[in-house]
């Protein structure tokens, strides 16, 4: 019975002892141009695209629209469910993006916020 204890505790230590290494966000893709935060029309940064190189209130057009994200700025992009950066948001760290927002995400996006820090 000790030997099992002490097998379980060192399992325990070693599992609380392993480093955790954070997955590398996918990059930017390549159609979002330098200092751009893009909102594409399809998974996968397809069909329709609009970029914003700076905070926009309301998307126009293109709100309710948008299956993937991407952000080739340095500082971090918000996007959000409503105009006027209301309802939920979907951070973008920098350099980094979406290819696919999940079910109830998608086809909601209607404004994004260029924030001044990099990583959300």
């Amino acid at each position: 019975m000790m030997t099992n204890s002490r097998a379980a505790i060192g399992l325990v230590a070693a599992i609380l002892l392993t480093p955790v290494i954070p997955t590398k966000a996918a990059a930017a893709p390549s159609s979002c141009a330098a200092n751009y935060s893009c909102i594409y029309w399809n998974s996968g940064f397809g069909g329709v695209q609009i970029s914003r190189n700076s905070s926009s209130s309301s998307i126009g057009t293109m709100s309710d629209q948008g299956s993937s994200l991407g952000n080739s700025r340095d500082l971090r992009t918000s996007f959000f469910q409503h105009t006027s950066w209301g309802g939920w948001s979907v951070c973008v760290s920098k350099q980094s993006s979406v290819s696919s927002l999940s079910g109830d995400r998608n086809d909601e996006i209607s404004s994004l916020s260029v924030q001044q820090v990099q990583y959300c």
